[in-house]
C-alpha cells in the first residue's frame, strides 16, 4: 500500500513537472516567436483595439482581434496591425498601421480631441465644385436632379452669380477656381466648353472626333486640355492637335486625369467594374499616356484615381483599397483602410478620404488615420475636395432623398453653429417662394419669386421660416431673383 501510495506521488509529480515544463516551453516559445503590442489612451473611456487585417483577393478577412476599454496588451505573432481608438459622439476616431517583429515590445499612446463640425454650404446637389478663399464654381443639378444653365459662382454677402449660357452641363474639369473644360450633355450637343471666369466658349475638337456620349475632355492645372473619343487621346497645344495614344480596344476610357506631363485614363465604367468584381470580364485598365505619347497600362480596376499637389505621385482607387505610384507608375505605397471611399489629396503628404458618413486625413508619413468630422448616420459623404487654399474642406452628402454641400474649417475658424439648421429643412418651395441658401463668405438666403410678383412677400416667407426653425432673421443677407416658381 505504501509502495502505491509512492508511486502514485511520484507520478503526480512527474505530471507537474511536465505541466510546468511545458507552460515554461511554451512562454519561451512565445517570446522568441511573437511581440507585444501595447495601446493606450488617457480617456478609459475610449475603445482601444488591436486587429491583424491581411488582404486575400481584395476581401478583406480579420484573423485577430482584441479590444477594452482604457487599455489593450497583447502577445501577436510578426506582421502587420492596425491600431485604434475610439471615443464618445462628437469625438474623433483614430487610427496606425504598424509592425511587429519577433521578442519586439512596442507601446504607443493614442490621443483624440473634438471633431470639427460640418457646416451647410448650399442646399442643392453642387456638380464639380471648386473653391478659393473667396469664392466657390459649381454647377447647380437642383433638388429634383435636373441641372442647371451655366456655372454658379458664389462669393460675396450677395448671394449667387450664374453665367449667361444656352448649355446645360453634367462636369466641369477645373484647372483652378474659375478656369476650367465643361462637359455639355443635353441629349443633342455633348461638346466642350471652357469656363474663364464669366466667359463660356465651346471648343474645337480633333479632326474625325465626334461630339458623342464617348467624348471625354480634362484640363490640367497649367491649362493643357486633353480629349477623348473613348479610343484616342488628344493633347491641345497651341490650338492644335495632336493624337498622344491610340487603341483599337473594344474596352473604352471612361474618364481623364491630367497631371503635369501626361494624363492618366481609366476604364472605369460602372457595369464594367461590376462585372470585373463578379469575375464575368477580366479586370479593367489604367494607362499613363505622357505628352510625348509614350504610355504605361496596368490591369486595374479602378473606381478613380487623383494626383499628389506636386504631380510627383497618384492615388488609384479600386473597390477595396488604394494603390500610391509614382510618376513612373511604380507602386510606392498603399493605404491600408477599410471601407475607405472618395479620396483626394490635402498636401503631398496628407490624403482625405470617407467612410459613409464620416471624414477622415491620412498621414503617409506615419501610416496613420484620423477622423475629422462625422455627419448623422444615412447622410454619406459622395465627393471630397479641399479648396486651393487649404482653408476648408468641401465635400458633397446624399442621404437618399436630397444631395447637399457642406465644408469644415481646417484653421479653427469661427462658426455659429445655428446655421446648421439650415440644411434641415432648405430648400423648400413654400407660399410660390423658392427658398435656398449658400454660404460662403457668410450665409445668403436665397430667394426665387414669382417674376409678376413683388419679392417683399417672399422675403417675409423666408424671415418667417428662419423664426419657426430658432433662426435669428437679422443674421442672414437675402437675396431675391425672379423665376418661374413651381406651384406647391
Amino acid at each position: 500500500m505504501e509502495l502505491e501510495n509512492r508511486n502514485l506521488i511520484k507520478t503526480v509529480v512527474t505530471l507537474i513537472v511536465a505541466l510546468v515544463f511545458i507552460v515554461i516551453l511554451r512562454a519561451a516559445w512565445l517570446y522568441l516567436t511573437n511581440g507585444v503590442i501595447t495601446v493606450t489612451t488617457s480617456n478609459k473611456e475610449n475603445y482601444v483595439k488591436i486587429e491583424l487585417v491581411t488582404t486575400e483577393k481584395n476581401d478583406h478577412k480579420t484573423f485577430f482581434s482584441k479590444q477594452a476599454p482604457g487599455r489593450v496588451s497583447a502577445r501577436v505573432r510578426p506582421g502587420n496591425y492596425e491600431i485604434s481608438v475610439s471615443g464618445q459622439k462628437g469625438y474623433q476616431s483614430t487610427s496606425k498601421m504598424i509592425s511587429i517583429g519577433r521578442r519586439e515590445q512596442k507601446h504607443y499612446n493614442l490621443e483624440l480631441s473634438a471633431l470639427i463640425d460640418p457646416e451647410p454650404v448650399y442646399g442643392n446637389d453642387a456638380e464639380s465644385p471648386v473653391a478659393d478663399n473667396t469664392h466657390l464654381y459649381f454647377i447647380d443639378f437642383g433638388s429634383s436632379g435636373e441641372q442647371a444653365n451655366g456655372i454658379l459662382s458664389s462669393g460675396t454677402s450677395s448671394g449667387i452669380s450664374q453665367y449667361p449660357t444656352d448649355s446645360r452641363f453634367t462636369h466641369v474639369s477645373w484647372a483652378y477656381s474659375g478656369y476650367g473644360l465643361a462637359q455639355n450633355r443635353d441629349g443633342s450637343d455633348y461638346g466642350l466648353y471652357l469656363i474663364n471666369g464669366a466667359v463660356v466658349s465651346k471648343i474645337g475638337l480633333p479632326p474625325g472626333i465626334a461630339a458623342d456620349k464617348n467624348l471625354i475632355g480634362t484640363i490640367s492645372a497649367s491649362g493643357k486640355i486633353y480629349v477623348s473619343d473613348g479610343r484616342s487621346v488628344y493633347l491641345q497645344s497651341g490650338g492644335l492637335y495632336k493624337r498622344v495614344y491610340s487603341s483599337q480596344s473594344d474596352s473604352l476610357i471612361g474618364s481623364l486625369v491630367p497631371g503635369e506631363d501626361g494624363v492618366l485614363a481609366l476604364q472605369n465604367d460602372v457595369e464594367a467594374l461590376e462585372a470585373q468584381r463578379n469575375g464575368s470580364q477580366p479586370r479593367g485598365f489604367v494607362l499613363l499616356i505622357r505628352d510625348s505619347g509614350i504610355s504605361i497600362k496596368k490591369s486595374i480596376s479602378a473606381v478613380g484615381a487623383v494626383w499628389s499637389p506636386d504631380k510627383k505621385h497618384f492615388l488609384i482607387e479600386e473597390p477595396l483599397s488604394a494603390e500610391i505610384f509614382d510618376s513612373g507608375f511604380h507602386k510606392v505605397g498603399q493605404v491600408s483602410v477599410n471601407n475607405a471611399a472618395h479620396f483626394t489629396w490635402l498636401s503631398d503628404r496628407y490624403l482625405l478620404f470617407a467612410e459613409s458618413s464620416q471624414l477622415w486625413q491620412y498621414d503617409r508619413q506615419n501610416a496613420s488615420s484620423r477622423q475629422l468630422s462625422a455627419l448623422p448616420n444615412g447622410v454619406n459623404i459622395t465627393n471630397i475636395f479641399p479648396d486651393t487654399t487649404n482653408d476648408y474642406v468641401y465635400f458633397n452628402t446624399d442621404n437618399g432623398e436630397k444631395k447637399q454641400l457642406f465644408r469644415v474649417g481646417l484653421k479653427n475658424q469661427a462658426q455659429n453653429k445655428d446655421f446648421g439648421a439650415l440644411s434641415v429643412f432648405l430648400p423648400e418651395v413654400k407660399d410660390f417662394c423658392n427658398l435656398n441658401f449658400v454660404n460662403v463668405q457668410g450665409p445668403v438666403i436665397t430667394i426665387g419669386y414669382p417674376s409678376t410678383q413683388d419679392p417683399s412677400h417672399c422675403i417675409g416667407v423666408a424671415k418667417s421660416e428662419l423664426t419657426t426653425y430658432g433662426l435669428n432673421p437679422s443674421a442672414f443677407n437675402y437675396q431675391s431673383v425672379p423665376e418661374a416658381i413651381p406651384e406647391t
